[in-house]
């Protein structure tokens, strides 16, 4: 089974570092978030498409919401 390297990025306006990183777990944990597209890496390779970008999945849009 292969390994993949999942990447989730958010932009947030926070005070400090720590702020920043807990306001995104919160969103990240809620069952009610938008927030469902990742980039793939596979086994520390870029899974790269035609057009040189990486892998991106949005799971609200693949099969409905996760």
């Amino acid at each position: 089974m292969p390994i993949y390297d999942v990447v989730w990025r958010i932009q947030i306006d926070a005070e400090t570092p720590r702020e920043a990183a807990e306001q995104a777990l919160r969103i990240h944990r809620d069952p009610n978030s938008i927030a469902t597209v990742f980039e793939i890496r596979r086994e520390n390779i870029s899974c790269v498409l035609d057009n040189g970008e990486f892998e991106e999945i949005d799971l609200c849009k693949v099969g409905g919401t996760p």
